[in-house]
């Protein structure tokens, strides 16, 4: 797993395009409280 710090300064599309110009594909994850729910779709 990679993970990347960035400033918070720089908005998610300029990094978004940055991890994609690398060759990257970008996963945006967050924190839920309720925990981890998977679905089919990807939603």
């Amino acid at each position: 797993m990679l993970a990347i710090a960035a400033p918070a300064s720089i908005t998610t599309s300029a990094l978004d395009t940055a991890i994609v110009e690398s060759g990257l594909w970008p996963l945006h994850l967050s924190v839920d409280p309720t925990g981890v729910d998977f679905h089919a779709d990807g939603g």
